[in-house]
């Protein structure tokens, strides 16, 4: 299976943020990825400087639009698969159980 139809199957199940990362810089196979759902597409070669400012930018959009509330008002990401993230204690926890994680982890 390729990356374009990964992507498809991925979108078809899921809504997380998923961006692509090839060797292909052509116009139509950016606008392909794009088209079936991808956040973003990265061309090789890129620095990792880049690569991590657009996960984290990914990242924080999601957030906005993932905010859950319920919690005693914290800010709280739920994500398939398990995995949520309470942003003001800097906890993470994956089906149920919490992941110890030190500040510099956190933060990426």
């Amino acid at each position: 299976m390729d990356g374009l139809k990964l992507c498809r199957n991925i979108r078809w199940k899921s809504n997380i943020p998923m961006i692509i990362i090839s060797a292909r810089q052509e116009e139509a196979v950016k606008i392909e990825g794009l088209g079936l759902g991808a956040d973003d597409y990265v061309a090789k070669p890129f620095s990792l400087g880049e690569l991590k400012a657009r996960i984290q930018s990914l990242l924080r959009r999601w957030q906005r639009y993932q905010w859950n509330f319920s919690l005693m008002d914290e800010q709280v990401t739920t994500y398939q698969g398990g995995l949520i993230i309470f942003w003001e204690k800097q906890r993470v926890e994956v089906n149920g159980n919490t992941c110890i994680l030190t500040a510099k982890e956190f933060d990426y």
